[in-house]
């Protein structure tokens, strides 16, 4: 997970021979969104999926591509994203350092939510409803598994009411980026192991 923040600024760019995709970030946004955002750029500019990019246990971001190709960030997105300075002269890459806001549970994590609830509209004069009510956000739940030391760990940061862009795998066709705002969090057992537990955090899934 990635935590969402504000006052980015500056670009982040990606160069492959004549190609250049840029990515200038909303002034609230994550690393992850900024990262999804690129990988968008870099297929509308360049036509193919050329490149790939994830971020290790440790919340440092690594890329490959086919060729030698140069990643360079500007403004706060340098540092935010993990970089210090030009990476240039190879076709693979780890930045240097780590993303802003890492929160990475060491087993992974799982989330539930319906992104969108809609409640019945008023009743007409022939005792009828239909679901024509305002839409809202509805209940999200964030599961986080890890051993104890991180589990506290993360408890702690999860624990400030912040939001966060998760990377998970989805059974529908919405993206795989989820943004969630945590409401309450709470740690339990977990697995058969004596160091192990999990995260279960109340959220809304949101959109900013």
């Amino acid at each position: 997970m990635a935590k969402v923040t504000s006052g980015w600024t500056g670009t982040l760019t990606v160069t492959d021979g004549a190609s250049t995709a840029i990515v200038t970030p909303k002034d609230r946004t994550s690393a992850f969104e900024v990262m999804t955002t690129l990988g968008a750029e870099i297929v509308r500019v360049f036509g193919v999926t050329t490149h790939n990019a994830w971020c290790t246990s440790s919340g440092i971001f690594q890329m490959t591509g086919p060729s030698t190709f140069s990643v360079t960030g500007t403004g706060t997105t340098e540092a935010r994203m993990g970089l210090s300075g030009a990476l240039s002269g190879a076709s693979e890459y780890t930045f240097p350092g780590a993303y802003t806001g890492a929160v990475i549970p060491g087993y992974g994590l799982r989330t539930k939510s319906p992104m969108v609830s809609v409640s019945d509209g008023s009743a007409t004069s022939t005792g009828a409803n239909a679901s024509t009510g305002g839409a809202k956000s509805s209940g999200a739940s964030l599961f986080a598994f890890d051993d104890f030391s991180g589990v506290f760990t993360i408890s702690a940061s999860l624990d400030q009411g912040e939001t966060y862009d998760a990377h998970i795998w989805r059974d529908d066709d919405r993206p795989p980026l989820v943004r969630l705002r945590v409401r309450s969090v709470s740690i339990r057992r977990w697995g058969v192991a004596n160091n192990q537990a999990r995260i279960e955090a109340r959220c809304v899934e949101v959109k900013s």
